[in-house]
């Protein structure tokens, strides 16, 4: 099963899980983004091409810490000695630890990917229930029984978790309706902004960082209206306009991560 943990200087989250558990969450987040070579790219779903990036970057993440390439830890899998003895009686050798891989998500990332993921959803249920109105369309069978669908909740589902350990009782619930209003949209949120988020955070105190996990959800949730998110805007479609550039190939001074993170 996909865990999700507070880093101990909540500079972000552990995301972990068996070979299997981080494959099938690679392939589910594939599987819900859009990409230029999507068969059924038009101009609706072309808007989701900038955001399907930024999941497409937590989901090489993942798929390097399934490959070994990030942290590897064994834990213990519940075997007891009356099942150890009854392995020997039948003259079969079973493990007490499994192997666990995991990668960590500075905590900006890992709620905007959260967002993002509630968008891209939503786009996949109306695709895979085209008969029905979009009201009906959770209902589906073809979208309940859809298993990208039901990991991409499953990892939400754990990342709530670890949210709901940082927060008061007040504030978790005012961050869940932030994240799931009907109304939030961060289809067109700004790279730059985020990374700006990333970085910010990072400078915080451990302290500081739990107080603003929902200011920076909020900012999120309402960047078509954040000054900060709108002058990236206005110089990335200057960019384009003069240069000819792709969004993602831009880059702006101040934006560099670090080498190191005390997670």
């Amino acid at each position: 099963m996909i865990r999700v943990t507070n880093t101990s200087t909540l500079a972000g989250v552990t995301v972990s899980g068996d070979f299997d558990d981080l494959d099938a969450l690679v392939d589910a987040l594939h599987e819900v983004t859009v990409s230029e070579f999507s068969e059924d790219l038009n101009k609706k779903t072309e808007r989701y091409l900038s955001i399907s990036l930024r999941v497409l970057g937590f989901a090489y993440d993942v798929r390097h810490a399934a490959q070994g390439d990030r942290e590897v830890y064994n834990e213990p899998n519940g075997l007891q000695d009356r099942h150890l003895e009854s392995a020997e009686a039948a003259g079969q050798t079973f493990p007490q630890a499994n192997v666990r891989f995991a990668c960590n998500v500075l905590y900006p990332e890992a709620i905007l990917v959260t967002m993002a993921l509630n968008d891209l959803v939503k786009l996949r249920m109306n695709r895979l229930a085209r008969s029905r109105y979009g009201f009906e369309a959770p209902l589906d069978r073809a979208v309940v029984t859809d298993r990208s669908i039901a990991v991409i909740r499953l990892f939400q589902t754990a990342f709530t978790g670890a949210v709901a350990e940082v927060l008061t009782k007040q504030s978790f619930t005012r961050w869940l309706n932030i994240v799931h209003d009907r109304m939030t949209d961060v289809v067109s949120i700004t790279h730059p902004f985020v990374d700006a988020w990333n970085l910010r955070y990072l400078d915080m105190s451990r302290e500081t960082r739990a107080k603003k996990l929902v200011t920076i959800t909020k900012r999120f949730a309402e960047h078509l209206y954040d000054p900060e998110n709108r002058e990236y805007r206005r110089a990335m479609d200057a960019a384009v306009r003069e240069h000819g550039w792709d969004e993602s190939d831009i880059r702006f001074e101040g934006l560099e991560y670090p080498e190191e993170v005390e997670w």
